[in-house]
């Protein structure tokens, strides 16, 4: 096999544990905003409810940035 092709492979299997993992932090983040004292802490809230979007925002953007220079080695650019 071609090692120009195990980027990509690389890159599928980021993209599929990026995605299984997700509802993992979903759930913890559900458990830290359901505490009840969770506002005496400052920030903590407004944190932990905007992490996952940046979390999964941040593997999709890695990952597809790890396809397209994966694409331009492939092509020979």
């Amino acid at each position: 096999m071609n090692t120009k092709w195990m980027g990509v492979i690389v890159g599928m299997v980021a993209l599929t544990i990026a995605i299984v993992m997700f509802p993992t932090v979903l759930s913890g983040t559900a458990s830290i905003t359901g505490h009840t004292h969770v506002d005496t802490f400052t920030g903590l809230s407004n944190i932990a409810k905007i992490g996952p979007l940046v979390i999964f925002v941040s593997l999709i953007f890695t990952t597809g940035m790890g396809f397209f220079m994966t694409g331009r080695r492939l092509l020979g650019k």
